[in-house]
């Protein structure tokens, strides 16, 4: 009897939910139409401030670039914590089924210091059968390696403040529902058939992804007080990580040094961006709905707006940026300059048609802002007009997909593709089975 009440109470649970569900895709905006907002402003190769305007990819590089650099640093993100060398304390392979025999499973340790705060970082890193040197994907999760490879044997716990959802199993399958096939887990079979290695570790062990903890974290990283207009945001500490990682796996004579690609889904893929921005050893960067403060011009009319985004997340930004709230047209800096800053690396953009709030028409107007860079380098940028029809030929391009904020089937088809043909991989056979390999399946939590 109370075995059937229990069954009714989750029946009813999960009508109740399909039904929120329903109501709630309704009403999301579509993505659709034309373009008819202003382009970027200001023009990327037009006058700075009291530098000239720029005519050569020298000039970009010697004079306009550390301005811009400077710019982000000081308007939008503080400035990132200074480089440090990173030592790993420990390295050992995890006894892990979910690879499919394809690879083998690494855990690594890696310390290091940002400002003030030491650093200790677990990284996973996910390798192909075979010798390489193999291409590697660079990712930052959101709830650590022991809710990621859920089964794997002596897998770290993060020393760092999670979601409570990322170890609840029954929510997993509600959130995937939502979020997408693989907000919880990179399709590693695929990966690894392609001859991707992944490395993956939880940005969270730098600075927390909560506003009490995670500020904190930045007044010990910077020394600074919290509200301090130049103190840096989270996003900056997390981009700082991905260069931290970068360095630890340069070492590493499996891994191709000048294919190192970075990943990131929505606040993880402004730290990517950003990241590259400042980074020339990031080889090409894969930015998933990264929206205001990422991809998409922070003066557009469309999606979260800067003063939405800076109260629901005090610590992703510097005060700085949100004193911005309401005049961006203040701003002396706008996205498609930070996309400029990567140029001419290639770079992989994408937007869905119910995630509105993410403001895929202001992404391509801030891809289309950056395509001049591009070209003054004599790198094919963005080639398409519109939405519907991107170029993964092109060293930046950005795609549309049906569904919602989050990680999908097609998004992991075209990051695989984009990286096929500007990493420029030899057709080779399917990796065979590792007769050492063992399993379990990714599980990687995300909220918005």
């Amino acid at each position: 009897m109370m075995m059937r009440v229990v069954w009714v109470l989750l029946a009813l649970i999960g009508l109740l939910f399909g039904a929120i569900l329903v109501a709630f895709l309704i009403k999301l905006p579509r993505v659709e139409g034309p373009l008819t907002q202003a382009q970027a402003t200001p023009a990327v190769l037009a006058a700075f401030g009291d530098d000239r305007a720029i005519t050569s990819a020298a000039d970009w590089s010697a004079r306009r670039a550390p301005l811009l650099r400077a710019a982000f640093a000081a308007n939008v993100y503080g400035a990132l914590p200074v480089p440090a060398p990173v030592v790993i304390t420990d390295k050992h392979d995890i006894d892990f089924a979910g690879l499919a025999g394809l690879g083998r499973l690494e855990e690594w340790t890696l310390e290091t210091q940002a400002g003030d705060k030491p650093v200790r970082l677990h990284l996973a890193l996910v390798l192909p059968n075979g010798k390489g040197p193999f291409p590697v994907i660079v990712m930052e999760t959101f709830c650590g390696n022991s809710a990621a490879f859920k089964g794997a044997v002596g897998i770290a716990a993060t020393e760092a403040q999670t979601p409570g959802d990322c170890n609840n199993a029954r929510m997993r399958p509600v959130i995937q529902s939502i979020f997408g096939a693989h907000i919880f887990n990179p399709p590693f079979a695929e990966v690894l058939r392609r001859g991707y290695a992944v490395a993956m570790f939880h940005p969270g062990e730098v600075v927390a992804d909560a506003a009490g903890a995670g500020l904190a974290d930045l007044v010990e990283i910077s020394g600074l007080e919290r509200d301090a207009p130049t103190r840096p945001g989270a996003i900056a500490a997390w981009a700082w990580a991905y260069s931290r990682v970068i360095d630890a796996l340069s070492g590493d004579a499996r891994l191709d040094p000048a294919r190192q690609a970075v990943w990131g889904h929505s606040r993880n893929g402004k730290a990517a961006l950003l990241a590259a921005s400042v980074d020339p050893n990031i080889d090409l960067v894969l930015a998933l709905q990264s929206g205001t403060g990422g991809a998409t011009l922070s003066r557009s009319r469309g999606g979260e707006t800067v003063a939405q985004m800076t109260k629901a997340f005090p610590h992703w930004f510097s005060p700085a940026f949100a004193a911005y709230g309401e005049r961006e047209q203040d701003l002396p800096v706008d996205q498609h300059q930070l996309l400029a800053l990567i140029a001419p690396r290639p770079v992989l953009l994408s937007a869905a048609r119910r995630d509105g709030w993410s403001d895929p028409k202001g992404a391509l107007r801030a891809a289309q802002g950056a395509e001049p860079v591009y070209a003054l380098f004599g790198a094919r940028g963005l080639q398409q007009k519109s939405l519907e029809d991107p170029d993964f030929g092109a060293n930046m391009t950005l795609y549309i997909r049906p569904g919602l904020h989050g990680v999908t089937r097609e998004d992991w088809a075209n990051t695989l593709d984009f990286l096929d043909v500007h990493f420029a991989l030899e057709a080779q056979p399917a990796a065979q089975p590792d007769q050492q390999a063992t399993g379990a399946t990714l599980t990687q939590q995300i909220s918005r």
